[in-house]
């Protein structure tokens, strides 16, 4: 065995909460100084460090595992099936049942609402659209593709 390991099992139970008590102040100091730095770039900086990590990863280069957290960063609209799906998770009528069995009885559920029964979701997922393109255009100082595609069809 490894001398470390030796000398790690060895340690007393005093010592091994000393060493404890160290690790958990240094991993809170290291959370506090990763929020910091993340709070010390714009909203677009660390977008598009997220893009480029994705981009790597796809690449296969090692190091990039994670996403950066940024609270401030613009949650994605959700579709009008994804809203369906979230609210009848929400109304607990699936807590004992597994998850893909779940899935499957609220997919026969959306299959079997009518047209007019689904058009209030759409109407929601059409609200949630207009929240996320205006909250990217606010915090990104971007308009989403959607936008950008009339006006550079009509400068053509």
């Amino acid at each position: 065995m490894s001398k470390a390991i030796l000398r790690y099992k060895a340690l007393r139970p005093e010592e091994l909460e000393h060493y404890n008590h160290i690790a958990n102040e240094n991993k809170v100091a290291n959370a506090a100084a990763l929020r910091a730095w993340i709070e010390s770039h714009s909203p677009e900086e660390i977008r598009k460090a997220n893009k480029a990590r994705v981009h790597l990863k796809r690449l296969g280069v090692k190091g990039f595992r994670n996403k950066l957290q940024d609270g401030r960063q613009v949650k994605r609209s959700i579709g009008c099936y994804g809203i369906f799906v979230k609210e009848r998770f929400g109304s607990g009528d699936f807590m004992h049942i597994k998850f893909p069995d779940a899935t499957k009885l609220i997919a026969a559920e959306w299959k079997t609402l009518s047209d007019a029964e689904k058009e209030r979701y759409h109407a929601i997922a059409k609200l949630d659209r207009t929240r996320y393109t205006q909250e990217k255009k606010t915090v990104y100082n971007l308009d989403t593709k959607s936008s950008i595609a009339p006006q550079a069809a009509a400068a053509v």
